[in-house]
């Protein structure tokens, strides 16, 4: 059963989690998946409001050069869509307890944001 339990400190598991989809395996070919399926990355988030949701890249929406402010929109009324500068957008969103207000999901993804720059960085040192 899913609690929605207050986040405590001594919680073992980080605030997102981040990963691709198990698309691209050996068997893909055996039972003839081909290309049908485009490889995903999806993000957890591990307190509430807890959620899982699909990210997808634009890079049309890459920051301004000097602007080191955050920009997290929702894009649409009646499906959730957040989109952000950090070159990426969240959709297909499954909820795991209530449906946050529109404020509470904006500062949720602002830190998405900032979980998901320093994850890059630090994937680009140890490459």
């Amino acid at each position: 059963m899913i609690s929605s339990a207050p986040y405590r400190s001594s919680d073992p598991l980080p605030r997102f989690l981040w990963g691709d989809s198990l698309l691209d395996f050996p068997w893909n070919d055996f039972f003839e998946l081909g290309d049908r399926f485009e490889p995903v990355e999806f993000m957890a988030h591990t307190h509430p409001p807890r959620f899982l949701c699909r990210i997808a890249d634009d890079r049309q929406l890459s920051g301004f050069p000097g602007d080191e402010e955050i920009r997290v929109w929702r894009e649409e009324e009646n499906r959730t869509v957040w989109k952000t500068n950090f070159r990426f957008y969240a959709t297909d969103f499954i909820f795991f307890d209530s449906i946050p207000d529109d404020s509470s999901m904006e500062e949720v993804m602002r830190e998405a944001c900032i979980d998901r720059q320093i994850r890059d960085v630090f994937f680009g040192m140890i490459k």
